[in-house]
């Protein structure tokens, strides 16, 4: 092979692995949207539906119940019908859900379209990194993968601009129109792709598998991966959702797993992804400068996103995620300090509680947000690994859809979210393996 061809498939490769990652990762485009599009619409949805706070925690919240049934079922289904196949379906019911929320005529139908919502969600998000980690190679898939959560933390931004520029007329359905676009790119991107060299190993459709890995790697490497691929088969029995607990060669993974997707919704994220802006308000911002204001932290995250993309295989798992968790205590601990005194309502007391949100959601992105996403199918066996992604994503939803009321920045909760990033910290040396 000459030096010509050589380097006409390497091109070839990355081109197909660049496409895998993009497709995958708008799942994660929809999660973040959608997670991220209620904080701006819950102001104008309030006053037009005369919610009650009990009725919002509802509309914020019943996502995430979706999500966590989503999760559950995309562990049985992708096993069955293959990942490409799962979120094609993904697709199209959240283009449903998206109409049916922008479409909505009240409470009841708001609430039943985010439910449906928060099912496709939950289901892509398990799976899509799943997706990418088998289609990219080894030695890229620590930087690659994290691409993927990155488009979490850029869905919620496009989320806060299209809120903010919807503000200025109160027009909250377009808010939660405008998430049907990436929905059918994902849609018509999938029809296109290749299903994962595992499951298509895992059917007898060996040759199949072996032209996926192909368009990723060089020819030795693929035919090396494939007998990997297959020696699993061989030898080990295909794992279902209800097996996981019965193997106990799987509970300690699955354990490490769920630890981590716990301790990554624990720390006090998604409160403040669906309430900056009732914070920011709360303290004398306007509604459009709310937005704006948490659009701009936003931006924050995701830079803080890239470069831990840039330093997860040179740093090490291990070391971001206690250098993160640290400083989303501190940075926590600050905003309780400043909503308990009268600095709350100053501009001093402004400027450091932005300051300090700035901070946590940097830190979070440079460390538990992406990297979680990147271990969890590592610490996984290959035989489990379908099942496996989908208990610890729903694992995370019941803490979550219980919220009782909207966000109150009181003392007691933050200590709380503070003692959870403190665990996360000193808990992660003693339970993860030393490789991370």
């Amino acid at each position: 092979m000459t030096q010509t061809e050589m380097a006409g498939m390497a091109a070839s490769h990355r081109k197909m692995i660049r496409y895998a990652i993009a497709l995958g990762a708008l799942g994660f485009l929809l999660f973040g949207y959608d997670t991220g599009v209620i904080a701006g619409a819950l102001l104008f949805i309030k006053k037009e539906m005369a919610l009650t706070p009990a009725m919002t925690a509802w509309v914020v919240s019943i996502l995430l119940a979706g999500a966590t049934l989503g999760a559950i079922g995309s562990g049985m289904l992708v096993e069955r019908f293959g990942h490409r196949r799962l979120l094609i379906a993904a697709g199209v019911l959240f283009t449903f859900g998206a109409l049916g929320a922008a479409l909505s005529t009240g409470f009841e139908m708001l609430v039943a379209a985010r439910f449906f919502i928060g099912l496709a969600v939950g289901a892509a998000s398990a799976q899509v990194m799943l997706y990418v980690s088998e289609i990219a190679p080894a030695e890229a898939r620590g930087q690659l993968a994290t691409l993927a959560p990155m488009t979490g933390t850029t869905g919620i931004l496009i989320s806060y601009f299209v809120d903010y520029g919807f503000s200025a007329d109160g027009a909250w359905r377009w808010m939660f129109g405008v998430a049907v676009i990436p929905s059918l790119l994902l849609i018509i991107g999938m029809c296109f792709a290749p299903d994962s060299p595992r499951w298509l190993a895992h059917r007898g459709r060996f040759d199949e598998a072996l032209a996926v890995l192909r368009q990723s790697r060089p020819p030795e490497r693929a035919a090396q991966e494939l007998a990997e691929i297959r020696k699993v088969a061989h030898t080990s029995s295909h794992v279902g959702l209800a097996a996981l607990f019965s193997d106990r060669a799987l509970l300690g993974p699955l354990a490490v797993a769920c630890a981590l997707a716990v301790l990554q919704q624990i720390v006090g994220i998604n409160t403040v992804i669906y309430y900056a802006p009732t914070i920011l308000k709360n303290i004398g911002f306007g509604a459009s400068s709310a937005i704006l204001t948490t659009a701009c932290l936003q931006f924050l995250a995701i830079l803080a996103t890239l470069t831990a993309s840039r330093l997860v295989d040179k740093a090490g798992r291990r070391p971001l995620l206690i250098a993160g968790a640290i400083v989303m205590g501190m940075s926590l601990a600050a905003i309780g300090i400043i909503m308990q005194t009268a600095l709350a309502f100053t501009l001093a007391g402004h400027v450091i509680a932005v300051t300090a949100l700035a901070v946590y959601k940097m830190a979070f992105s440079f460390s538990w947000g992406p990297l979680v996403w990147v271990i969890m199918p590592e610490v996984l066996p290959l035989r489990a690994r379908g099942a496996g992604m989908g208990f610890p994503r729903s694992a995370t939803g019941p803490r979550i859809s219980l919220s009782p009321s909207p966000f109150r920045c009181c003392w007691r909760r933050v200590r709380c979210w503070c003692s959870a990033c403190s665990s996360a910290a000193a808990c992660w040396p003693c339970c993860s393996p030393s490789s991370f």
